[in-house]
């Protein structure tokens, strides 16, 4: 059993964030952040 705090609720404030539901490839974002950070 999944407590309710765990489960989707309904999302307020009228509408979605531009991009919320595209998939992103999170490896290659993690890259970005690094090289943009300096790091290897």
């Amino acid at each position: 059993m999944v407590p309710d705090t765990f489960l989707p609720g309904p999302r307020h404030g009228g509408g979605t964030l531009p991009g919320a539901d595209e998939a992103i490839d999170v490896t290659e974002r993690v890259e970005a952040l690094r090289r943009a950070a300096g790091l290897r």
